[in-house]
C-alpha cells in the first residue's frame, strides 16, 4: 500500500515515456497488463479526461477496485526479487519500493553496487546470498544510506540523458529519502554532500522557491 501511494495514482504526462501510468504501472513498459481493459472503460463510463490533470485524482479513485494491480506487483516485482527468502523485510521492500519506481533491473543493480558484487541486474543466489549476509553483518542504516546514494545517482544520469527529466529531480530525490526518514533520524549524516542533499530536500517540501532550484539540486546529487 505505500509503494502504490508512493507511486501517485493516475498520470498521462506526455514527458513520460511511460505514457498513462496507473500506480507506477506504465502503459508503454506494460502493454498487456489485463487490468487496461478496465481503466479505459472506468475513463469512459465516467466521462473522465485523462489528458487533464484535474481529473488525475479521481481515476485514479474510481481505479482502486481493480484487484489485479496487486497481483501484478507481486508476480512481476515482489517474486523477481526474491522478496520472501530476505531474511531483513525492511531491506527487501527498499528494493521493492525502487523496483516499482525504477524498473527491477535497475533496483537490482543499484543493490548490487552496494554490495560490491557483478552488476547484471539479475536477482540470483549470488545476489541473495550476499545481501543476506551483508545485512547480517553490517548496520541497517549503513545499508540504506548507500542505497539511496546509488538512487540519486542514477536520478542525475536520467536528467543528464534526457533534460526533459529535471522537473521530476526533485520529487525523485525527496522520495529516496522519504523511504528511509521514518526508519533513521536522518540529521545524524555524516557524509557531508549527502547530508547538504538532504537539508536542501527538506527546505524543498516547504518552500517552493528552493524546490524550483533544479540546478542546485543536481549539484548537490553531483
Amino acid at each position: 500500500d505505500e509503494t502504490l501511494s508512493n507511486e501517485g495514482g493516475f498520470s498521462n504526462d506526455p514527458d513520460d515515456s511511460g505514457g498513462m501510468t496507473l500506480f507506477g504501472i506504465a502503459r508503454n513498459k506494460n502493454p498487456k497488463w489485463g487490468g487496461w481493459p478496465e481503466v479505459d472503460k472506468i475513463i469512459k463510463i465516467n466521462k473522465f479526461n485523462k489528458n487533464d490533470s484535474d481529473h488525475w485524482d479521481d481515476i485514479a479513485r474510481a481505479c482502486k477496485k481493480i484487484k489485479s494491480v496487486e497481483e501484478f506487483y507481486r508476480s512481476n516485482f515482489w517474486n523477481e526479487m526474491k522478496g520472501e527468502e530476505i531474511f531483513v523485510n525492511v531491506v527487501a521492500q527498499s528494493i521493492f519500493d525502487y523496483g516499482v519506481n525504477a524498473g527491477m533491473g535497475p533496483s537490482i543493480k543499484c543493490l548490487q553496487k552496494v554490495l560490491k558484487i557483478t552488476v547484471d541486474g539479475d536477482f540470483g543466489p549470488t545476489t541473495l546470498a550476499t545481501l543476506n549476509t551483508y545485512t547480517m553483518n553490517n548496520p541497517l542504516f549503513k545499508f540504506h544510506l548507500e542505497f539511496t546514494l546509488r538512487k540519486v545517482d542514477r536520478y542525475v544520469k536520467i536528467v543528464g540523458n534526457k533534460p526533459s527529466n529535471e522537473k521530476y529531480i526533485f520529487g525523485w530525490t525527496s522520495r529516496a529519502f522519504e523511504n528511509i526518514e521514518s526508519m533513521y533520524d536522518l540529521d545524524l549524516i555524516v557524509e557531508p554532500t549527502l547530508l547538504k542533499l538532504y537539508n536542501f530536500i527538506k527546505a524543498g517540501r516547504l518552500d517552493i522557491k528552493v524546490r524550483q532550484n533544479i540546478k542546485k539540486c543536481l549539484r548537490l546529487n553531483n
